[in-house]
């Protein structure tokens, strides 16, 4: 038996979203059979998907995106940064740093991957561990590590970030338009349906006509899953969360 793969929508942040649906809709219209058992759900589809792209144009047009994407890489380094120091402290010949190391690396873990969360999520527990390595309880074992300036780094990128999420979210609240997220849910419901429907029929194809649409289909979520997941992630697809970043 013969089924469509399942897509990490939640990791296919930005732009990426709407490369796999577009691609998607392409390989559709590549097999009228298909085409043919989506009905209706495939125009509701079509619907979703061109709001989908006026809103990711617009994006990309907006006068901040651009230094968004600068500023939050710089803020996945820098906590990528700060990681590496913990782990290279748990090496360390000083017992008190290998203990302040230990420390730090629970904290850390407990905000899983930072790097991964859409913007508004990843703004939030940036600012939460920030705050929280400011806290006396964390304030020794991060200045034993000489992570001060990197917090000190993180604080100025965090706020930076802030700054130009606001600025273009007021620049949004000026142009009429769907919020991303909004859309992303429906379309990424719609596809679901559309998914089941074909795996359905596929159950009682016996003649194989949907098995050339199912194998380029995976081949297209195989590439798109391996290129966007995080490394060292269960191998269980997450709940389909997307965002406005």
């Amino acid at each position: 038996m013969n089924k469509i793969s399942s897509i990490w929508f939640r990791y296919l942040r930005g732009e990426a979203h709407y490369q796999f649906l577009l691609l998607f809709n392409e390989t559709v219209n590549e097999h009228p059979a298909v085409r043919s058992i989506a009905g209706p759900l495939y125009d509701d589809f079509t619907v979703w998907l061109n709001r989908e792209s006026k809103v990711v144009d617009m994006q990309k047009t907006s006068l901040y995106t651009e230094r968004i994407v600068e500023v939050n890489l710089r803020a996945d380094r820098l906590i990528t940064g700060i990681s590496k120091v913990v782990s290279a402290g748990m090496y360390h010949f000083n017992p008190a740093m290998v203990a302040a190391a230990k420390e730090l690396r629970i904290r850390l873990k407990a905000f899983g991957r930072i790097q991964w969360k859409a913007y508004k999520e990843k703004s939030a527990a940036i600012g939460i561990l920030i705050a929280d390595f400011r806290l006396p309880d964390y304030a020794p074992p991060v200045d034993l590590l000489g992570l001060t300036p990197w917090i000190d780094e993180l604080e100025n990128t965090h706020n930076h970030f802030d700054h130009l999420l606001k600025q273009r979210n007021i620049e949004w609240t000026q142009k009429p338009q769907d919020r991303l997220i909004d859309i992303r849910r429906q379309i990424d419901s719609i596809y679901r349906r559309i998914v089941e429907r074909i795996n359905s029929a596929e159950t009682f194809d016996t003649e194989g006509v949907y098995l050339p649409f199912i194998r380029q289909l995976n081949t297209l979520i195989a590439s798109f899953n391996k290129h966007y997941r995080p490394p060292k992630t269960s191998d269980r697809p997450p709940s389909i969360v997307t965002s406005d970043g």
